[in-house]
């Protein structure tokens, strides 16, 4: 008598990244090639075969989606989309960079924000990110709530807010109907920083040096009292007794925290 053994295989199903694969493909027609073609999120055969059992032609995206999440990042990016325009925004939703969004979990105006990458970028992505940072990392030595800085030239901040204004309380409708802001590249000269204080409703932007700038940027997740003492070296303390006095006035002034 012969005994005749059935093996089943188990399918390799990573459910996130079929949830990450379809959340692509909604938002940009560009997605479905790379990912069930390419390697795009790696996906394993059984994975790719989910989606090939349905028809390619079900895989058409929401145009919406991506108007709507444009709206979210021109809201908090005024001045960085009227310079760039809005078709470079729409192109970032195509880019690998979205990744970060989809498969990190990077909050989508940061990671826009990083990647159009021009001066007025780095100003509202530094009000994006203390807008965001409600919570701060348990360390020795942190950034404060609510608080970021970023590197920009000298008259950066200004020209920034003149542009801001200029652009009035609707920026989202001002930009959807054509609005545009120039900002001459020529003039991204000198080496400051941007310091943004405040609340989520109601950030400060102000100039600040940018030794400053560098400080409290190192200090986003938070180190312990020695590795301060070496950044505060780094930006021009002389020794450890002037990096504990500038961390005591730096806490005192709600810029850092420590434990």
């Amino acid at each position: 008598m012969t005994t005749t053994t059935t093996t089943t295989t188990t399918r390799a199903i990573d459910l996130r990244r079929v949830e990450h694969a379809a959340l692509l493909m909604h938002f940009d027609d560009a997605w479905a090639p790379r990912i069930l073609d390419g390697d795009v999120l790696a996906l394993s055969a059984d994975e790719k075969a989910l989606f090939r059992d349905v028809d390619r032609r079900g895989f058409h995206a929401d145009g919406e989606r991506a108007a709507r999440a444009a709206g979210v990042v021109i809201a908090e990016l005024p001045v960085t989309v009227a310079v760039v325009g809005v078709q470079r925004l729409l192109a970032f939703f195509r880019d690998d960079a979205f990744l970060r969004v989809i498969v990190d979990r990077v909050p989508l105006v940061v990671a826009a924000a990083d990647w159009l990458d021009i001066v007025p970028a780095r100003i509202e992505g530094a009000v994006a990110r203390a807008r965001r940072r409600r919570r701060v990392p348990v360390a020795d030595v942190v950034a404060a709530a609510h608080t970021a800085a970023a590197i920009v030239p000298d008259d950066a901040v200004d020209r920034w807010a003149r542009a801001r204004a200029d652009l009035g309380d609707d920026v989202v409708a001002a930009i959807a109907g054509g609005r545009r802001v120039p900002w001459a590249a020529a003039h991204d000269a000198g080496d400051a920083g941007v310091l943004v204080t405040g609340t989520p409703d109601n950030p400060a932007v102000a100039r600040c040096a940018s030794p400053l700038a560098r400080l409290v940027g190192r200090l986003q997740a938070g180190v312990d009292v020695d590795a301060f003492r070496a950044i505060a070296r780094d930006e021009g303390c002389d020794d450890d007794d002037e990096a504990d006095a500038l961390l005591a006035d730096l806490v005192a002034d709600g810029l850092l925290a420590r434990r």
